[in-house]
């Protein structure tokens, strides 16, 4: 488990500054703001999870064993009162689709005083379940790191994350920033997005089969996935936002972006194989190439079922 941060409260006059800064991975970073007044009124809690859907429940508990919790969750605000004096401090935070499952945890102690400037420290450890891989217990994706696992086989993480495991992307990514993207190759597991969104995919190469995932397997599954701000310029065939080619199913997916390669390319896939199935698809943006360009498949020889594009030069 990685021990990281960070949860900072702050005593300031008569004011008590709770900031939420948890990134346990570099792919991401929440801040929530809770404002409390210490010894009496009304404290104002101010949250601001709601961009990646967590929650955070943070308990003062009192040496006579008297406590009071604070929870923020999206944009919501709580209204309660805390007295001055020395308190542990409990920090828990949620991943609201998965509401039951401590998502980070950690404990720390504040001493709150009126007029005061404390600065109290709270390390959270990352604890949320990773999955097994299977189609029951997927393995979740929930920011960069865990996205770039995908396919890589048994490392330095728990379980083989194997081409043809189960996956489930719980949270939304932002690649920005992030290496050039590298895709996965020759999927044959399931990958279901959830609804949820990645961003910023970025591909500059010079070689074939180019997307998400370069090639996608006859019983390969990629559903409920947004892509969104895709940028992929190769000089290379087969080149599409979800994958290069695909023989598998591709169902509820959106792509937004601009995509240059030479020949086969589509706003989905490059080439859509025999066995490939499209369905409930979108894509809207720029297709750039030399043969066979359209916005779904640059080259259908499956079947395409209920999508369409909106492409422009």
């Amino acid at each position: 488990m990685k021990k990281q941060i960070f949860s900072v409260i702050y005593a300031i006059l008569s004011i008590l500054l709770l900031t939420a800064c948890f990134s346990p991975w570099d792919g991401f970073e929440d801040d929530i703001l809770l404002s409390i007044t210490p010894g009496g009124g009304d404290g104002n809690v101010q949250g601001f999870a709601n961009e990646h859907e967590l929650r955070y429940e943070v308990t003062f508990i009192a040496a006579d064993g008297s406590q009071i919790t604070f929870i923020s969750e999206g944009s919501s605000i709580i209204r309660g009162t805390i007295a001055p004096g020395e308190y542990t401090v409990s920090v828990r935070v949620y991943l609201m689709s998965y509401d039951t499952v401590v998502y980070a945890e950690g404990v720390g102690s504040a001493v709150i005083t009126v007029g005061g400037n404390n600065v109290i420290q709270v390390s959270l450890n990352y604890v949320f379940p990773t999955g097994t891989g299977t189609l029951e217990n997927p393995f979740r994706v929930v920011d960069v790191e865990t996205l770039e696992r995908v396919g890589k086989g048994v490392g330095a993480w728990e379980g083989n994350w194997s081409l043809s495991a189960h996956y489930s992307l719980v949270r939304d990514i932002d690649l920005a920033g992030s290496p050039n993207w590298v895709p996965i190759p020759s999927f044959s597991g399931t990958f279901d997005g959830n609804a949820r969104t990645i961003r910023n995919i970025t591909i500059h190469a010079n070689t074939h089969n180019q997307g998400f995932f370069s090639t996608i397997n006859a019983t390969g599954v990629v559903r409920n996935l947004n892509l969104e701000a895709v940028n992929i310029n190769v000089a290379g065939n087969w080149v599409g936002g979800i994958a290069g080619q695909s023989s598998g199913r591709i169902e509820n997916i959106s792509a937004r972006g601009e995509i240059t390669g030479n020949n086969h390319i589509g706003g989905i896939t490059g080439q859509n194989n025999t066995s490939g199935v499209i369905s409930n698809s979108y894509f809207a943006g720029t297709l750039t190439g030399a043969l066979h360009i359209n916005g779904i498949a640059g080259t259908n020889n499956g079947t395409i079922e209920d999508s369409f594009s909106s492409t422009h030069p």
